[in-house]
This record gives C-alpha cells, structure tokens and sequence, in this order.
C-alpha cells in the first residue's frame, strides 16, 4: 500500500498473496466507515477481502469462494439496499455476490451467460436510474460479433439489472476497437443526474456517451487526446464541480480535459510522465494547492 498525506506519499504495509493480482475493487462491505478491498488474483477461484481499519492498514485476508477462476471485479449496488456488492465476469459469464453489510456475501451466482466480449473490465452504474446498479462490460469480441480469431477486435456492451439479481443485453456501444481492451469511466458528464460515459478509443481519442435518461446511451463526440490512451477516468479535477476527462498515454503523458458541464470537453492539454503510465486515477491526494510538490511538466 502506498498512503497519501499533506505532503505526498509513504509506504505502507505490503500484502502477500500467492498469486499475481489481477483487480482490486473499493467500497465499505462491513459498515463500519472504512474503505475496504476485494482482490482476485491469477488462477485463483477466490476472492479475497481486506477490511480496512481506517488508518491505512488491513486486516489478514478472508476467502470469498467462486466457482471459476474470475477475471475481473467491481462492486455496487445491485439489489438497492444500499449495501455494497460484488460483480465478477469469467469467460462468457457474468457473475454477482450479494453483500450483507456485516462483511459477509451470499453467494456466487450467475447473473447473466450472454457476453459478448472476455469481459477484460467492468464498470457499474445506474443508468436506468432505478436505484439498482447496471454493469458495463469490455474487452475483446468473441468470434462472430464482426470480428474474428485473427484479427480481434474489442468492445463496450451495457447490461441492465432486472432487479432481481439477473443482468440482460441491453446495447452494444462499441464496436472495433483496435488493439487492446476498452478503458471505460462513468460519471454525470452533462449534469442531468444520470451516469455517462467515457470509452477510450485506443489510438488517439476518447469516446463520449451520453444517457438519456432511461438507460439509452449515445456516442456523442470523439475527442483527441496523445498517442496511445491505455487508462481513463473522470472527476472533478479544476474545482468547478464539472467532471473531467483523465488519460494515461502510452506515449509517456497524462492528457486532460476540461469538461464544460453540458457533456462536451475542451481540447485536451498533455503532461509529461516519467515513463508510458498505464493507470489513472483522481482523489484527494494533497490538503491544499501550497502543499503539492513539484514534478509535473505541461506538455505543449
């Protein structure tokens, strides 16, 4: 673990698990404030949870059984009762652990046998705004959906959450890709209560889509980033209290744009990193603007 403070960051304590970890998701499973972990790792048919104890440290691990090895994790609310829960995808399957708020999950079940990618990564949002979170699920096509075993191609689909723990094909947002999985973000880009989206388009731009409010979302603009955006998110980054649009390039930088609240984006400005950044991510990572350090370098 790696903690922040007023100052920057400090090592934290290290975690060993067996395998290599393939995905980590957030959230409070056992109610008591602090932000705990879900991790999967390779060729592990478990979960594992962390329970924070809310000064950066966490407690030994606790197995949560899966009856597949699963490939990806994300938690939200999928029943609405406002506890957090668990979503994993493996192979075609999509799959849900409900939480009951104590730390505990009922278990494992398949939620839906329909997918249309190898579900490389999962998002979760209410876009139907029914008070019960729906799932995004990316990455690369299976064999018939316009692409084929020789030349891949990758893709974003929205299944909706019927309420009562399945998931069914709503829409297929994205078709060819390119060369690598889809990084998606979801945030309210235009301010309308309902959750967008961000697709990155591999090459050199991002992909907007905008809901309508009943869960149909369309691609609205592409906008040009630098070369190679292989992460994305979406926050708040300048204080207006207007999303924006992160990207981690490969090409060595960090591009920014600054949403206008009606879900379109300025041009992007660039940063120079120390080397090609695969992730990004946005949260309170320094006090004030007198206490960041330097390092940073506006590129352009």
């Amino acid at each position: 673990m790696i903690l922040g403070g007023p100052t920057g960051f400090t090592n934290g304590a290290q975690y060993q698990l067996s395998n290599y970890v393939t995905a980590i998701s957030a959230a409070d499973f056992n109610g008591d404030g602090s932000v705990d972990l879900a991790v999967i790792t390779e060729g592990v048919e478990d979960t594992f949870l962390f329970f924070g104890k809310g000064d950066g440290t966490f407690g030994a691990p606790v197995s949560v059984a899966t009856p597949a090895y699963m490939l990806y994790v994300t938690t939200g609310d999928f029943n609405g009762d406002g506890i957090a829960d668990l979503a994993f995808t493996s192979g075609s399957y999509l799959y849900t652990c409900l939480g009951h708020g104590d730390g505990t999950f009922g278990p494992v079940s398949i939620a839906s046998a329909v997918l249309l990618s190898s579900g490389q990564t999962l998002m979760a949002g209410d876009f139907h705004r029914t008070g019960k979170d729906d799932l995004i699920v990316g990455g690369e096509s299976f064999s018939g959906y316009g692409c084929d075993s020789f030349d891949p191609c990758f893709t974003a689909e929205l299944f909706a959450n019927t309420g009562n723990g399945a998931f069914v094909f709503a829409q297929l947002l994205v078709g060819t890709m390119g060369t690598n999985v889809p990084s998606i973000a979801v945030a309210d880009l235009n301010l309308d209560g309902a959750p967008d989206l961000v697709i990155d388009r591999i090459g050199d731009s991002v992909a907007v889509f905008l809901n309508d409010g009943n869960g149909n979302l369309t691609r609205s603009a592409e906008y040009a980033v630098e070369s190679g955006p292989w992460n994305i998110a979406a926050a708040d980054i300048n204080g207006d209290n207007i999303p924006d649009i992160i990207t981690a390039n490969a090409i060595g930088s960090v591009s920014v744009l600054l949403g206008n609240g009606d879900g379109t984006f300025g041009k992007s400005t660039s940063y120079a990193a120390n080397s090609a950044p695969i992730w990004v991510d946005v949260g309170p990572y320094y006090a004030s603007e007198s206490t960041r350090p330097g390092g940073i370098q506006r590129r352009g």
